[in-house]
């Protein structure tokens, strides 16, 4: 009778099978990301950490990811999440790069708290073009500076998220999130 979707992909893509259909996106538990929790995660190293959380799977960027490491050698790069694609196995070499494999969501934000950038390292392909990714919302709730992939949804967030169209403009958002958003170590 009524067909519920989340992204304006999905809106069209289900449009040519039924007519009646609306959209309503994602949204997250507010308080529970932008509340900072007692003790958030601290690099043993003091470095400032890029990260990501959430599945680590067939949609996740490696490329992206090992360039990344490389340009911000100075930086972790932590990844929270379940690693069903082999990216832990692929990216061994890289030093900066730490896996801590699925945690639970109330774990989330002892992670969030030590995120300086927030990332969305995906490859542009049908599934992501249909997604409407709760962890941007999540991102934002804890006031944190969130760079992504082009993906058409991400359009909606407007100057709140920074996009690159490719690698070369994903690494340059998340140099000037660097420089932009507060150093907790300064």
């Amino acid at each position: 009778d009524l067909l519920v979707v989340t992204s304006d992909w999905l809106y069209k893509e289900a449009g040519k099978y039924n007519p009646h259909r609306v959209m309503i996106r994602n949204a997250c538990q507010y308080e529970h990301f932008s509340i900072p929790p007692a003790q958030g995660f601290k690099d043993d190293k003091g470095r400032r950490v890029i990260g990501y959380y959430g599945a680590i799977a067939e949609w996740f960027d490696l490329d992206l990811l090992e360039k990344l490491a490389h340009r911000f050698d100075d930086c972790l790069i932590l990844l929270v999440g379940a690693d069903t694609t082999g990216a832990q196995q692929r990216l061994r070499h890289l030093s900066n790069v730490q896996f801590t494999g699925e945690v639970s969501y109330s774990t989330l934000p002892h992670y969030l708290d030590a995120f300086d950038v927030c990332l969305l390292p995906f490859q542009v392909i049908p599934l992501t073009l249909a997604t409407n990714p709760v962890k941007v919302y999540e991102y934002l709730s804890a006031g944190k500076e969130v760079v992504s992939i082009a993906l058409p949804e991400i359009r909606q967030f407007g100057e709140l998220v920074r996009i690159g169209d490719d690698h070369a403009s994903f690494i340059s958002a998340v140099d000037v999130a660097l420089r932009t958003g507060p150093d907790p170590h300064a």
